[in-house]
């Protein structure tokens, strides 16, 4: 199945990405576990970066042509950004944004797999813990999985980050996001 363009899934793909019955997905979708929309025809409707969401939340198998090559957007410096990349290879685009303004309107024009945020770039662990609060509440932003490096961890936990790592280890952070992003399972 070749679906990689695509950003709409019906719930026959669905329910072979996770290999169930049709009737669980919908039964699904009612229940509100998997964000969809109907067709004016009636049908579900699925939006790409929520049954990766979905996948990943409750540890699926990953079709490659669904997950695509995944992207990281760093808050931080180059030289981060060049080690993480160095780590993870090239099945995983990072990329980096200094200043912070334009980092927001890079995630919620193009919102990324995952998003490390530096401690040491924001000015409080309450700043911090208000911008992941943000970023998971924000329609386009929510299935963004957040790792906060450096700081105090509790509160941005708390606040809906998916992982805090002490520091920036290129080793701990590619785990994570190998972790986070269901590398581990992708399937043919």
């Amino acid at each position: 199945m070749e679906n990689s363009g695509r950003e709409l899934l019906t719930a026959a793909e669905v329910a072979r990405c996770c290999q169930v019955d049709m009737k669980t997905i919908h039964n699904w979708a009612g229940r509100g576990d998997l964000p969809h929309f109907r067709t004016p025809g009636r049908h579900l409707r699925f939006h790409r970066r929520d049954v990766l969401d979905f996948l990943r939340r409750y540890g699926y198998p990953i079709p490659t042509w669904l997950a695509g090559v995944p992207r990281v957007m760093v808050h931080g410096s180059a030289a981060l950004t060049e080690a993480l990349g160095a780590a993870l290879g090239p099945e995983v685009s990072v990329s980096v944004c200094t200043d912070p303004q334009l980092f927001l309107l890079s995630m919620g024009a193009t919102p990324p797999d995952a998003a490390l945020l530096m401690a040491d770039e924001v000015k409080t662990e309450a700043e911090l813990a208000q911008l992941v609060r943000s970023l998971q509440a924000h329609p386009e932003t929510r299935a963004t999985r957040i790792i906060v490096v450096g700081g105090p961890g509790a509160g941005v936990l708390r606040a809906g980050a998916s992982a805090h790592l002490p520091t920036s280890d290129p080793g701990p952070l590619r785990d994570t996001l190998v972790a986070l992003l269901g590398l581990g399972r992708l399937t043919d």
